[in-house]
């Protein structure tokens, strides 16, 4: 009898090891939060009508936090976000140079009540009730992971999916993760700009790339 509560006892040893092993998609109790002076986020705005421009829109992050193999959230600061930086322009596939004062109005317009009304909803967020590796590597370690959750944006919640890789950083603790994913501007309530009878307009659908950079808070 005894024998056998042996067998017992390692097999039982070996399944909780296993478990651990690196590549299981077990959750990471870490909490890592985001460095908000190096994160962005970027927005490709695409032209639709024969005198419109195409438009790189750069945004920061007020806060947020993952963990990884559970959930997280990111808050977006909508009153930070400014048209045609170069880095924008650059990040999003355009041509880095655009008028400064052009770029003012597009901002402008962008913040407008008629648009993103920032005086009205100061933030966006995207609420994360999963963030699943994806690659077979353990939570919290560098790869592709599925981030499923709501975005919501004017008051208007929407299920997004988006595929995201983390990457590791010469700071330790630190990981960058970076991923896409598109959105309909009336989905949320929005009307995408045109003027002049059309001639001069934006395409309703918005491609938006996130460049976050989460670390582990240093033990106080």
């Amino acid at each position: 009898m005894n024998r056998y509560l042996k067998v017992w006892k390692r097999l039982l040893i070996l399944a909780i090891a296993g478990g651990m092993a690196p590549g299981s998609a077990t959750a990471n109790d870490t909490t890592y939060r985001v460095n908000t002076e190096a994160s962005r986020v970027y927005i490709r705005v695409d032209a639709d009508g024969h005198l419109g421009h195409d438009h790189g829109i750069e945004g920061r992050l007020t806060s947020g936090q993952i963990h990884f193999g559970g959930h997280g959230q990111l808050v977006f600061n909508i009153n930070s976000f400014v048209a045609d930086t170069p880095a924008a322009r650059k990040w999003v596939g355009l041509e880095e140079k655009f008028s400064g004062s052009d770029a003012k109005k597009v901002t402008a317009n962008m913040l407008g009540n008629e648009v993103l009304d920032a005086a009205r909803y100061a933030t966006a967020s995207f609420s994360m009730t999963s963030v699943k590796p994806l690659d077979n590597q353990a939570a919290g370690q560098p790869g592709r992971y599925m981030l499923d959750g709501q975005f919501l944006l004017k008051g208007i919640s929407r299920h997004i999916r988006v595929v995201a890789k983390a990457e590791p950083t010469r700071k330790p603790g630190m990981l960058r993760l970076q991923g896409q994913f598109t959105i309909s501007q009336s989905e949320y309530g929005i009307k995408p700009y045109s003027t002049f009878g059309g001639l001069v307009g934006i395409k309703d659908q918005l491609t938006i790339w996130g460049d976050i950079y989460v670390a582990v808070p240093e033990a106080k």
